[in-house]
């Protein structure tokens, strides 16, 4: 596998801006995951604002991308096996983004991803 495409809806976002509040979910988020490399531990995450160095493990059943932005806030995707030979990967994808003191962004997304070989 050289490459993954995803494709992750929101399921979850709101803000924590001092109080919670939950915003409307549904919003969808296209990413392209290349130069997996497992020796080195890395990959690129492109996505719609630009491209991520990110750090990457392969375990027996998932796939997992930690980015951390120029900000430091850390953003994590999981890839899964398939349920079935020939089925797309599950994922998950969930960011918790400082945007200003005491407003955070907090988003979740669920969806899955094509491997491109």
């Amino acid at each position: 596998m050289t490459a993954l495409t995803c494709e992750l809806t929101a399921v979850h976002d709101g803000a924590l801006n001092p109080d919670y509040e939950r915003g409307k979910p549904g919003f969808v988020m296209k990413l392209t995951i290349t130069n997996l490399n497992d020796k080195a531990g890395s990959a690129q995450l492109i996505g719609n604002v630009g491209t991520a160095d990110v750090l990457f493990s392969r375990l027996r059943d998932q796939m997992q991308f930690l980015e951390q932005t120029p900000s430091g806030n850390l953003t994590l995707l999981n890839v899964y096996a398939p349920p079935e030979p020939g089925k797309s990967l599950p994922a998950a994808y969930s960011r918790h983004v400082l945007v200003s003191p005491a407003n955070i962004a907090i988003s979740q997304y669920a969806g899955s991803c094509q491997p491109k070989l």
